[in-house]
């Protein structure tokens, strides 16, 4: 049975935010990729072509300054070994598991874009018995900055709910092949936010306390990156990957609290996740 604590809402935020990295990040790319999906089709013909290319994760619990757009899709689930002060809260079960789906609308690229995600915090009793909507307003500009203001449970239910509350602001830079460093691309991304991002040792000390975070990727091929990234509470280290070519299928592995500063006997927690994310290009009839 898998009990999804407060301490480790983190844990979808893993799988959405190595798919705010990949679904998300088809909006960068977006001008150069479209002409690989325009094909002539006889009149009538309903069209519905999926982009299959997405890039690996480039963070591992942080948000970034990219989001979702209108036609993105993405769905993901993560699992960690331990959550969160497992040593303290004895009692507590260890294995903590999240899933959910998320969605695009607007145009970050022209004008704005909202990513909207519905997050399950129960396995055994039931999908979605307890979740969340997770909420992001985003801007891009050009293919290389993002900036995004959001919240983690902006609207929760469940009668057990054990979840926090969080606002938070983040912007994102991609350094695409940097001449300083032999690499595909280098994401870098810093924000502010308080509830998740405030975690001490056993409480969040104040929902009004705003606490830094930062993470960055580095992507030395095109499918794969290593991330490292400070959380807010933990520094977190992990790598991601999409295996399959033209597969939108995102694989992501982390070690967090790499300096074992929650559980000060028990080690590191492994983490694992996988997403699927897909860009609807178009969907419609038509007519002569």
């Amino acid at each position: 049975m898998f009990r999804i604590q407060r301490r480790t809402i983190g844990l979808f935020v893993i799988a959405v935010c190595t798919l705010a990295g990949a679904v998300p990040a088809l909006a960068q790319d977006v001008d150069g990729t479209r002409a690989n999906y325009i094909v002539p089709v006889p009149p009538t013909q309903r069209i519905l072509s999926f982009a299959g290319r997405v890039p690996p994760g480039n963070t591992t619990q942080s948000p970034t300054g990219f989001g979702a757009s209108w036609g993105d899709i993405f769905i993901g689930a993560s699992l960690v070994n331990r959550h969160r002060n497992a040593l303290i809260e004895r009692g507590r079960d260890n294995i903590d598991g999240a899933f959910g789906i998320g969605v695009g609308i607007g145009n970050a690229r022209d004008l704005v874009g909202l990513e909207l995600g519905l997050v399950s915090y129960s396995t055994a009793k039931g999908p979605f018995k307890r979740g969340g909507v997770n909420a992001k307003l985003h801007k891009s500009f050009g293919r290389d900055w993002g900036i995004a203001v959001g919240s983690q449970n902006a609207v929760h239910w469940g009668a057990d709910f054990d979840q926090v509350r969080s606002f938070y602001g983040a912007i994102s830079h991609v350094w695409r092949e940097p001449q300083f460093l032999p690499l595909r691309s280098l994401t870098g991304t810093i924000g502010a936010g308080n509830g998740f991002f405030d975690f001490d040792l056993l409480e969040p000390s104040s929902d009004t306390e705003v606490r830094p975070f930062a993470s960055v990727a580095i992507q030395p091929v095109e499918r794969a990156s290593f991330i490292l990234d400070w959380a807010g509470q933990d520094l977190n280290f992990g790598a991601s990957a999409v295996p399959f070519p033209g597969v939108p299928l995102v694989f992501s592995a982390a070690l967090l609290d790499i300096f074992n500063r929650a559980d000060r006997t028990e080690g590191v927690r492994v983490m694992a996740s996988v997403g699927y994310g897909l860009r609807i290009r178009s969907l419609g009839f038509l007519v002569p």
